[in-house]
């Protein structure tokens, strides 16, 4: 269990299933005021009375956020800072997975836009609340596909290949570079930003119905962790004494893990900060 988070405002994205909802449990037993902000409200709101049952902790509500939609981003950090004044937290945890050469209304592809854009948009609307807490902190989920990834500035949606797993590794890249750019760009305030490899967590995005999704499917069977595993890290960043104060880094299996990346993409952060803005219209 976290330590006490009495007096805590925690915003999680994503977090009606999966390693959010196991994170969002945690911290709401540890005492703090716990934000659900999901797409499928129906069953966020069934998770939020579960969890509120579960923890004795009254302090847990539920905000609409459709990450597909820049639209739904605007209004859901508006949503919050109506009832908020400050948030200590803020968990960039849900992910997609999309097949396909398909966009969002807002002419991103769709992984793109869920794993990077939207977050990138919310947590820059949402900066002002963070800076106003003690020791706010930004925690964004990435992955170890960071690795794989590629960019491409100058494509559309910032990939260069539109299958799954292209998009999927470069919104992942995509998020890394965000979050060494924003631990930067925080230097000189109380505010932190680090990102994390959850491990290879079962949450069913990668469930395929494709001729080698078989292979896929027993694949994650055989080697994924479970999400109480797979949500430790989460919950580790979100409220550690350790962690307080450290920004700009990379983490797996609660530990720092360094980000090996080569110059020519470390070189990227800026210029994708600077084009991502112009994208989502900050």
């Amino acid at each position: 269990m976290a330590p006490n988070l009495h007096g805590k405002t925690i915003v999680i994205t994503g977090a009606n299933s999966g390693i959010g909802k196991i994170t969002a449990r945690e911290l709401a037993k540890s005492g703090a005021a716990v934000i659900m902000a999901c797409r499928n409200l129906e069953s966020a709101n069934a998770v939020a009375r579960e969890i509120r049952d579960i923890s004795g902790n009254g302090e847990v509500s539920v905000v609409h956020l459709d990450l597909a939609s820049f639209a739904s981003v605007r209004a859901c950090a508006e949503v919050i800072a109506d009832r908020h004044e400050k948030i200590d937290v803020l968990l960039n945890n849900a992910g997609t997975y999309t097949q396909g050469n398909t966009t969002t209304a807002d002419c991103i592809h769709p992984t793109m836009q869920a794993n990077y854009f939207s977050p990138f948009l919310l947590t820059n609307l949402l900066l002002p609340m963070i800076k106003a807490s003690h020791a706010g902190r930004i925690v964004n989920v990435s992955s170890a596909m960071y690795a794989i990834g590629r960019l491409d500035l100058e494509r559309e949606s910032f990939i260069i290949a539109k299958n799954g797993f292209s998009a999927y590794a470069a919104s992942k890249l995509a998020m890394l570079l965000f979050t060494m750019e924003l631990a930067e760009r925080l230097a000189g305030s109380r505010a932190t930003a680090n990102a994390l490899h959850p491990g290879l967590v079962d949450t069913k995005i990668m469930r395929l119905d494709k001729w080698y999704g078989f292979f896929i499917n027993r694949y994650m069977d055989w080697k994924a962790i479970s999400a109480e595993e797979g949500a430790k890290t989460s919950i580790y960043l979100s409220s550690s004494e350790e962690v307080e104060g450290v920004t700009g880094k990379y983490f797996a299996a609660c530990a720092e893990k360094p980000a090996n990346l080569s110059p020519r993409r470390w070189a990227l952060k800026k210029p994708l900060w600077d084009r991502t803005s112009a994208i989502v219209g900050l």
